[in-house]
């Protein structure tokens, strides 16, 4: 016995004992979809469905001649007219597709393929092309349907592996439902998967800044805030026993920064600005506690009063540790940057033999030095991104200045910084931030001190698991001391 199987999710395919049949065009195809879907139809409306610019005669001799091209590339009685006015499905004959399997088996998410009859189109048939589109439309809504009931049992359920599965295959089908996107977020969320569900929010906003020029929406964002705060929240506790107070809020925003530089999404650097024993320190130590260096070079220096007038003094730490990844990595750098920048610094390179002479202008000498030194930032940065960080960047030189806005301004999406500063004026220092703000390039994260609320509750947490304090001595100490945050 003949059987016919027929697909029509996603790019249609019809056989008949596994032997696949083809159409000689498209009015043939389309006039056996729509009597497999609807199994009967009279004449006139075929005819005026398929055929609409044609007179009636000549669209109903169009129409006899699709059914007899039907029935030739079968071979078989496939469609009958048990009545003049009428064409139908020959019952007579096993025809098995997967419409009605999908439909039969409210369970089945496995036959649904893609769209019904994706990219198919009939020319000079609009009638016909929006019954395909309003088809496709219900049968994606009874696959939504499915996919969200299943999403529900699953979350009851807690198996968040399954719900994170049921979310992709949503988004897969409608890449700007943000529904979708804010489910998928939640789960890896509950599933300990944070950092997951910060890819995904990037990933979403990449694709409606790109497509449709728009935002993600207020509760997008509003979720994307609260894992940011999770994540600060499980670094705090998991990566420190170390007692830190207040500046979480801060502490967000360079996580939020560091995962956009990851993410290959522009992040800009950052500048933690304030007074003296602030918490400055003590804010980028407890940030870089929370960074894993297999995937990122970290290399840090700090910056003293007495060094200033020494120009690339605090790149020496820098120098040392570039030194070391190029070796163990052995990342290969042109022989003329390495010459260059072992005649000033001579550990960087143990092959160096001293016979580089340099330009005698001070100037132009340093200048040389600087671009070779971008350069070889640049070929270790295409291998794995690198941060760099410098502690009290008031004290650098003006010339390592111009190298770090130089640097940072060429290569922004593999390089970043992370710097502390005192709130006070630096000539040199003040034309880097104009600069790197000029390209939108650097964010300044102002630590102010804290109010009386916050000190009082800073000396709860911190002095009373020793000291049993009244509260008037609190109050006391709250007016007498200038409590930062540590």
């Amino acid at each position: 016995m003949n059987i016919i199987y027929v697909k029509m999710f996603g790019n249609f395919n019809v056989t008949i004992d596994n032997e696949k049949i083809l159409f000689p065009y498209n009015k043939v195809q389309a006039l056996f979809c729509y009597l497999i879907i609807n199994k009967e139809c009279t004449r006139e409306k075929l005819a005026g469905l398929l055929w609409p610019e044609e007179e009636e005669n000549i669209a109903k001799k169009n129409l006899r001649n699709a059914i007899y091209k039907i029935k030739k590339a079968f071979n078989l009685e496939v469609l009958i007219s048990p009545r003049k006015s009428t064409v139908m499905i020959n019952p007579n004959i096993e025809i098995k597709t997967d419409i009605d399997n999908f439909l039969s088996n409210k369970d089945d998410l496995n036959t649904y393929k893609g769209h019904f009859l994706t990219g198919f189109y009939v020319k000079n048939a609009e009638t016909f092309q929006t019954w395909v589109i309003e088809t496709r439309e219900h049968f994606q809504q009874i696959y939504t349907n499915r996919l969200k009931e299943n999403i529900s049992i699953e979350k009851e359920n807690k198996n968040y592996n399954k719900v994170e599965n049921y979310c992709k295959m949503l988004i897969k089908m409608d890449e700007f439902d943000e529904e979708s996107y804010r489910e998928l977020m939640k789960s890896l969320k509950n599933n300990n998967k944070c950092n997951k569900a910060v890819e995904v929010y990037h990933k979403l906003s990449e694709i409606l800044n790109k497509e449709l020029d728009v935002e993600p929406q207020p509760a997008t964002k509003k979720l994307f805030n609260e894992i940011l705060n999770e994540i600060s929240l499980t670094n705090c506790s998991l990566k420190s026993k170390e007692f830190f107070f207040g500046r979480y809020e801060e502490l967000k925003c360079l996580e939020a920064a560091y995962l956009k530089f990851k993410n290959e999404i522009q992040a800009k650097s950052i500048l933690i600005l304030g007074e003296a024993g602030i918490g400055k320190t003590k804010l980028k130590e407890k940030f870089l506690e929370g960074i894993s260096q297999n995937d990122i070079f970290i290399l840090e220096t700090s910056c003293y009063p007495l060094e200033k007038d020494y120009i690339l003094k605090p790149w020496n730490n820098i120098i040392l540790k570039l030194s070391k990844i190029i070796r163990t990595t052995n990342i290969s750098i042109p022989l003329s940057c390495e010459n260059i920048i072992a005649s000033f610094f001579p550990e960087f390179s143990k092959n160096y033999s001293g016979n580089l002479k340099l330009i005698e202008s001070n100037n132009l000498k340093y200048e040389i030095i600087g671009n070779a030194l971008g350069d070889i930032l640049r070929i270790v940065s295409s291998h794995k991104k690198i941060m760099l960080v410098f502690e009290d960047i008031q004290w650098l030189d003006s010339m390592s200045l111009s190298l770090l806005n130089s640097i940072l301004l060429s290569e922004s999406k593999n390089i970043i910084l992370i710097c502390t500063c005192r709130n006070e004026y630096n000539e040199d220092l003040d034309k880097f931030m104009t600069s790197m703000n000029r390209y939108n390039k650097l964010n300044t994260l102002k630590l102010e001190r804290l109010s009386h609320i916050e000190t009082e509750d800073f000396i709860k947490k911190h002095y009373l698991t020793t000291i049993c304090l009244k509260k008037w001595q609190i109050k006391y100490t709250a007016r007498q001391k200038e409590i930062y945050s540590f």
